[in-house]
Protein backbone atom coordinates (compact mmCIF):
# COMPACT_ATOMS: atom_id res chain seq x y z
CA UNK A 1 0.00 0.00 0.00
CA UNK A 2 1.51 3.43 -1.14
CA UNK A 3 2.32 6.10 1.31
CA UNK A 4 0.22 9.16 1.53
CA UNK A 5 2.82 12.14 0.64
CA UNK A 6 3.13 14.42 3.48
CA UNK A 7 1.26 16.90 2.52
CA UNK A 8 -1.47 15.13 1.53
CA UNK A 9 -1.15 14.15 5.46
CA UNK A 10 -1.12 17.95 6.38
CA UNK A 11 -4.25 18.59 4.76
CA UNK A 12 -6.05 15.65 6.56
CA UNK A 13 -5.36 16.61 9.83
CA UNK A 14 -5.87 20.61 9.36
CA UNK A 15 -9.26 18.94 8.47
CA UNK A 16 -9.89 17.08 11.26
CA UNK A 17 -9.08 19.40 13.80
CA UNK A 18 -11.75 21.59 14.86
CA UNK A 19 -12.03 25.57 13.18
CA UNK A 20 -10.43 28.31 15.94
CA UNK A 21 -13.45 30.47 17.08
CA UNK A 22 -13.44 34.08 16.38
CA UNK A 23 -13.94 36.83 19.05
CA UNK A 24 -16.90 37.84 16.52
CA UNK A 25 -18.38 34.63 17.24
CA UNK A 26 -21.79 35.08 18.41
CA UNK A 27 -21.19 32.68 21.79
CA UNK A 28 -18.47 34.75 22.53
CA UNK A 29 -20.09 37.94 21.92
CA UNK A 30 -23.09 37.03 25.02
CA UNK A 31 -20.40 35.68 26.79
CA UNK A 32 -19.02 39.28 26.50
CA UNK A 33 -22.11 40.72 27.18
CA UNK A 34 -22.36 38.72 30.63
CA UNK A 35 -19.18 39.43 31.62
CA UNK A 36 -19.36 43.42 31.07
CA UNK A 37 -22.98 42.85 33.14
CA UNK A 38 -21.79 41.16 35.75
CA UNK A 39 -19.10 43.67 35.92
CA UNK A 40 -21.19 46.70 35.91
CA UNK A 41 -23.65 44.96 38.77
CA UNK A 42 -20.39 44.06 40.89
CA UNK A 43 -19.16 47.66 41.15
CA UNK A 44 -22.73 48.74 41.84
CA UNK A 45 -23.17 47.41 44.68
CA UNK A 46 -19.63 47.92 46.14
CA UNK A 47 -20.44 51.15 45.46
CA UNK A 48 -23.57 51.07 47.66
CA UNK A 49 -21.93 49.03 50.54
CA UNK A 50 -18.97 51.77 50.77
CA UNK A 51 -21.65 54.39 50.51
CA UNK A 52 -23.56 52.29 53.59
CA UNK A 53 -20.16 52.37 55.75
CA UNK A 54 -19.77 56.22 54.73
CA UNK A 55 -23.17 56.63 56.68
CA UNK A 56 -22.80 54.27 59.76
CA UNK A 57 -19.38 56.26 60.29
CA UNK A 58 -20.87 59.57 60.09
CA UNK A 59 -23.29 58.58 62.56
CA UNK A 60 -20.47 57.44 64.74
CA UNK A 61 -18.58 60.59 64.36
CA UNK A 62 -21.92 62.68 64.88
CA UNK A 63 -22.10 60.45 68.56
CA UNK A 64 -18.81 60.99 69.27
CA UNK A 65 -18.40 64.18 68.24
CA UNK A 66 -14.41 64.21 68.57
CA UNK A 67 -11.84 63.94 65.91
CA UNK A 68 -9.59 61.96 67.79
CA UNK A 69 -11.62 59.98 69.41
CA UNK A 70 -13.16 58.90 66.54
CA UNK A 71 -10.38 58.22 64.92
CA UNK A 72 -9.30 55.91 67.84
CA UNK A 73 -12.98 54.14 66.87
CA UNK A 74 -11.80 53.56 63.90
CA UNK A 75 -8.60 52.49 64.39
CA UNK A 76 -10.26 50.09 66.46
CA UNK A 77 -12.56 48.84 63.75
CA UNK A 78 -9.41 48.32 61.58
CA UNK A 79 -10.29 51.06 59.07
CA UNK A 80 -7.56 53.25 57.59
CA UNK A 81 -8.07 56.72 57.88
CA UNK A 82 -7.88 56.50 53.92
CA UNK A 83 -10.99 54.02 53.94
CA UNK A 84 -12.87 55.88 56.29
CA UNK A 85 -12.93 59.14 54.37
CA UNK A 86 -13.32 57.33 51.27
CA UNK A 87 -16.46 55.90 52.53
CA UNK A 88 -17.40 59.14 53.91
CA UNK A 89 -16.86 61.02 50.73
CA UNK A 90 -18.98 58.50 48.95
CA UNK A 91 -21.97 58.78 51.31
CA UNK A 92 -21.94 62.40 51.42
CA UNK A 93 -21.80 62.17 47.55
CA UNK A 94 -25.17 60.23 47.47
CA UNK A 95 -26.55 62.66 50.07
CA UNK A 96 -25.60 65.86 48.10
CA UNK A 97 -25.72 64.72 44.56
CA UNK A 98 -28.24 61.80 44.22
CA UNK A 99 -28.96 62.07 40.52
CA UNK A 100 -25.21 62.18 39.88
CA UNK A 101 -24.26 59.23 42.74
CA UNK A 102 -26.97 57.09 40.76
CA UNK A 103 -25.96 57.64 37.23
CA UNK A 104 -22.43 57.06 38.03
CA UNK A 105 -22.16 54.63 40.14
CA UNK A 106 -21.06 52.00 38.41
CA UNK A 107 -17.56 53.59 37.64
CA UNK A 108 -16.84 51.74 40.48
CA UNK A 109 -15.25 52.35 44.08
CA UNK A 110 -11.39 53.42 42.89
CA UNK A 111 -13.29 55.75 40.52
CA UNK A 112 -16.24 57.00 42.95
CA UNK A 113 -13.18 57.41 45.74
CA UNK A 114 -11.34 60.08 43.63
CA UNK A 115 -14.83 61.74 42.05
CA UNK A 116 -16.45 62.06 45.72
CA UNK A 117 -13.48 64.07 46.65
CA UNK A 118 -13.79 66.89 43.88
CA UNK A 119 -16.13 69.97 44.32
CA UNK A 120 -19.09 70.11 42.49
CA UNK A 121 -18.11 72.13 39.32
CA UNK A 122 -14.73 70.09 39.26
CA UNK A 123 -16.79 67.04 39.18
CA UNK A 124 -18.97 67.98 36.62
CA UNK A 125 -15.97 68.88 34.42
CA UNK A 126 -14.36 65.55 34.67
CA UNK A 127 -17.55 63.47 34.26
CA UNK A 128 -18.02 65.45 31.07
CA UNK A 129 -14.69 63.74 29.32
CA UNK A 130 -15.38 60.95 26.88
CA UNK A 131 -15.08 57.40 27.77
CA UNK A 132 -14.65 57.97 31.48
CA UNK A 133 -17.05 54.69 32.26
CA UNK A 134 -14.04 52.36 30.48
CA UNK A 135 -11.22 54.70 31.53
CA UNK A 136 -8.72 52.98 33.23
CA UNK A 137 -8.19 53.66 36.85
CA UNK A 138 -4.95 55.32 36.41
CA UNK A 139 -5.74 57.51 33.69
CA UNK A 140 -8.97 58.74 35.65
CA UNK A 141 -6.33 59.16 38.53
CA UNK A 142 -4.40 61.67 35.84
CA UNK A 143 -8.05 63.14 34.53
CA UNK A 144 -8.68 64.48 37.99
CA UNK A 145 -5.33 65.29 39.56
CA UNK A 146 -5.53 69.22 38.14
CA UNK A 147 -8.99 69.61 39.74
CA UNK A 148 -7.96 68.43 43.33
CA UNK A 149 -7.72 70.51 46.32
CA UNK A 150 -4.22 70.75 47.37
CA UNK A 151 -3.67 72.34 50.63
CA UNK A 152 -6.85 74.51 50.63
CA UNK A 153 -7.19 77.22 53.68
CA UNK A 154 -9.67 75.94 56.18
CA UNK A 155 -13.06 78.62 55.75
CA UNK A 156 -15.50 79.28 57.60
CA UNK A 157 -17.90 76.78 56.18
CA UNK A 158 -16.01 74.21 56.97
CA UNK A 159 -15.47 75.38 60.52
CA UNK A 160 -19.47 75.69 60.80
CA UNK A 161 -19.64 71.85 59.53
CA UNK A 162 -17.42 70.84 62.42
CA UNK A 163 -19.52 72.49 64.95
CA UNK A 164 -22.75 71.52 63.52
CA UNK A 165 -21.09 67.66 63.82
CA UNK A 166 -20.31 68.35 67.82
CA UNK A 167 -23.57 69.99 68.48
CA UNK A 168 -25.34 66.76 66.92
CA UNK A 169 -22.89 64.35 69.07
CA UNK A 170 -23.89 66.76 72.13
CA UNK A 171 -27.48 66.39 71.72
CA UNK A 172 -27.21 62.61 71.08
CA UNK A 173 -25.72 62.26 74.09
CA UNK A 174 -28.37 64.50 76.29
CA UNK A 175 -31.29 62.52 74.69
CA UNK A 176 -29.49 59.41 76.33
CA UNK A 177 -29.68 60.87 79.69
CA UNK A 178 -31.85 60.01 82.76
CA UNK A 179 -31.47 61.69 85.16
CA UNK A 180 -32.23 59.99 88.70
CA UNK A 181 -33.92 61.03 92.00
CA UNK A 182 -31.34 62.87 93.41
CA UNK A 183 -31.68 63.24 97.36
CA UNK A 184 -29.16 65.85 97.73
CA UNK A 185 -30.69 69.13 98.04
CA UNK A 186 -27.48 70.70 97.25
CA UNK A 187 -26.13 68.75 94.21
CA UNK A 188 -29.95 68.96 92.58
CA UNK A 189 -29.71 72.65 92.88
CA UNK A 190 -26.24 72.46 91.08
CA UNK A 191 -27.40 70.28 87.88
CA UNK A 192 -30.08 72.26 87.75
CA UNK A 193 -27.87 75.51 87.65
CA UNK A 194 -25.10 73.51 85.11
CA UNK A 195 -27.95 72.19 82.91
CA UNK A 196 -30.00 75.86 82.40
CA UNK A 197 -26.29 77.40 81.79
CA UNK A 198 -25.48 75.27 79.18
CA UNK A 199 -28.85 76.32 77.72
CA UNK A 200 -28.17 79.90 78.04
CA UNK A 201 -25.05 79.73 76.07
CA UNK A 202 -26.19 77.56 73.75
CA UNK A 203 -29.28 80.11 73.54
CA UNK A 204 -26.56 82.92 72.65
CA UNK A 205 -24.04 81.40 70.33
CA UNK A 206 -27.81 80.44 68.40
CA UNK A 207 -28.76 84.25 68.63
CA UNK A 208 -25.20 85.03 66.61
CA UNK A 209 -25.62 83.13 64.00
Amino acid sequence: MAKKPKAQKALELARSQPLPVRLSDPRVQKIGARVSETRKQTYEFLVDRSRDMGELLDEGFALLADRRLYNRWTKSLRLSRTSANNFSNTAKLAREAPATYERWRVLGPAKIYRLARLPPRARDKVLAAPDVAPMTDARFAKLIEPYLEKGRAVTANMVGNGYLQKANGMLGKLDTWQLPDVDDAAMRKRLKARLLDIARRAKSLAASL
